[in-house]
């Protein structure tokens, strides 16, 4: 065949004018050389594909099952062929796969995840103390975990490992000694106050129409969200947002809808973003422009039936570069603040008459020439979103499962409120020695806290190759600690672990690890430096709310079921039949 076309050639050529023949000689030649490129070219490209077949064919197919040091872990099947147990992980309640793996097959387990990856989960103590405590830098955060993290609440210590963590927490940790605690807990109740003045409000206003004593149905979360930003922007960063009574105010509204961007396709995209080559990069500088979400939200406007990925990243960008921006403009005015007190000779605590944000501390630390270490402007930054992310995020998402499980337990909620008033009562505003000694409170928020964490769970890396509990664990290998597994673990807390019952911190049996069988707030180097500031405040919300009003479900057969992507909340918000709360009896 190829002798034939040869000829054929041959005969064109012959036919041709002189002037043209040795041109058409050219082609030929060119054409012949680029035909023995392509054929090399395409057994190239041939040998590359099958060899990206056999890999991909090698890691799910064959590796986990024949040649990872993982494979005698015992755990579920291998699930789908491409995404492993990934969609029984999302299609079902957020905890409730890995808790029902690990009490079938024990505290070390290992599960696919996307294409094969092996995932593995520990809840015994002595992986827990490694990962934990004894080696926590040798197992990190996933480093596209650091980047969303990093992009939605700040690259601080949530983000931060090695050294750099080690300074930044110690320095942080002054800012959040306990006198500066206590000074910040009078204001609370400026707004906590504020919100028991609107639930009056709308119960008294629906039952003029509805009839005394009869309450209003009502979606509570919106309403403590908004109280409880207020709380944090006023101690945290002396910023007064005053979001319960104005919810346009630019940072309340902007963290608002970031908050509401949580889960779903939302945060699909942009997870999938940044883990694109340059991702994380791109996202940072994008979020520090005031000019690429409307531009974004402009390009998306203009196709026809829009681009909701786009519009979706706009959103982002907009609103998270609008924090940055007031954050910078409370950075500036501390900075002006304490560099004039400083000048003066005096210091925060006396100027503000007892009451200091962290900022102040912060910023007035990083000045002091005498400090080894010291946060540059950015890092100071940095914070406002740290502690909106973490802070505010924590105390509502625990808030909102308080009242949901109280609604639930009458009998619980009645004694509460009898504790609660009898407080009240005596001082209208309780400080913090006097809600430290109500026991049941105490317990209430504890047992809200191991029940309903708001983190179920959080991943670490493996650096290096090395071995958990006796299990080789190859580096790269993601490892999971299950929080709301161990909060719930049978043999700490009974039978009964998935009760809500307060009074189980009364008989807390022999198997009780007061590191490991609550890690609400994690423990060791990554323990939240937050976690005495969030119990506070949760402690003073409960304390006025349950002393003035009655929480019920809205109907008998009403539940509530856990969404999660960075906290746990009810799904859809959470709505509440709300009374006024007469005085609270003995049982």
């Amino acid at each position: 065949m190829t002798a034939g076309i040869s000829s054929a050639l041959q005969a064109v050529k012959s036919s041709l004018p002189d002037w043209a023949a040795p041109h058409f000689a050219t082609v030929l030649a060119l054409t012949s050389k680029t035909a023995s490129h392509l054929r090399q070219y395409v057994l190239v490209y041939v040998v590359l594909l099958v060899s990206v077949i056999f890999y991909f064919v090698y890691r799910w197919c064959l590796y986990a099952r024949f040649f990872s040091p993982l494979r005698h872990m015992p755990g579920p099947e291998y699930g789908h062929w491409f995404f492993g147990q990934t969609m029984t992980i999302i299609r079902e309640e957020t905890g409730v796969p890995q808790r029902s793996w690990h009490m079938k097959y024990g505290p070390r387990i290992r599960f696919s995840g996307l294409m094969g990856a092996e995932r593995v989960s520990f809840t015994n103590y002595n992986a827990l103390r490694q990962l934990l405590i004894e080696d926590p830098y040798n197992y990190t955060k996933p480093s596209f975990v650091r980047s969303l993290l990093g992009i939605v609440a700040g690259y601080g210590l949530l983000t931060l490992e090695d050294r750099e963590h080690v300074d930044m927490r110690r320095f942080m940790n002054g800012a959040f000694a306990f006198k500066w605690v206590e000074a910040q807990f009078e204001a609370y109740y400026k707004h906590i106050n504020g919100l028991v003045d609107i639930l009056k409000e709308k119960i008294d206003e629906a039952e003029r129409s509805r009839g005394e004593g009869e309450g209003v149905v009502m979606e509570v979360t919106q309403s403590i969200n908004n109280c409880l930003l207020d709380i944090i922007c006023d101690t945290a960063f002396g910023y007064q947002t005053d979001h319960l009574h104005n919810p346009e105010e630019p940072l309340g509204k902007s963290f608002e809808t970031l908050v509401n961007m949580q889960g779903g396709a939302n945060m699909a995209v942009i997870i999938l973003f940044l883990t694109l080559p340059g991702g994380p990069k791109i996202a940072k500088w994008a979020t520090e422009q005031t000019w690429t979400g409307p531009l974004l939200q402009r390009i998306a406007d203009l196709f026809p039936f829009g681009i909701g990925a786009l519009s979706r990243v706009a959103t982002f960008c907009t609103n998270l570069s609008r924090i940055k921006q007031i954050s910078q403009e409370m950075l500036d005015q501390k900075l002006a603040e304490a560099k004039a007190l400083r000048k003066a000779g005096g210091n925060e605590f006396e100027a503000s008459g007892g009451k200091v944000d962290v900022f102040s501390l912060l910023v007035k630390a990083s000045l002091d020439e005498k400090s080894s270490y010291r946060m540059n402007a950015e890092m100071i930054q940095n914070q406002v979103l740290t502690f909106l992310g973490a802070g505010h995020e924590t105390t509502a998402s625990g808030a909102a499962w308080a009242l949901w499980e109280l609604a639930q337990n009458q009998r619980v909620q009645n004694k509460l409120r009898l504790e609660c008033q009898e407080l009240i009562s005596r001082r209208a505003n309780p400080e913090y020695q006097d809600i430290k000694h109500l026991k049941y409170l105490n317990h209430v928020v504890q047992e809200v806290m191991r029940l309903r964490p708001p983190v179920p769970h959080t991943a670490r890396q493996a650096r290096k190759t090395s071995t958990i509990d006796g299990v080789l664990i190859p580096k790269g290998t993601l490892i999971y600690i299950p929080n709301w597994v161990c909060n719930t673990d049978p043999e700490v807390w009974g039978q009964d672990a998935l009760e809500f019952r307060p009074e189980r911190f009364d008989e807390l049996s022999e198997k009780y690890n007061k590191t490991f069988s609550i890690l609400t707030f994690i423990a060791g180097a990554h323990h939240c430096i937050g976690r005495v500031t969030a119990e506070n405040e949760l402690k003073a919300l409960l304390c006025t709310l349950i002393a003035n009003f009655e929480f019920h479900k809205k109907d008998p057969e009403q539940t509530v079921k856990r969404t999660s992507a960075i906290t746990m909340k009810p799904q859809g918000g959470l709505e509440l039949l709300v009374k006024r709360a007469g005085p609270a009896r003995a049982a």
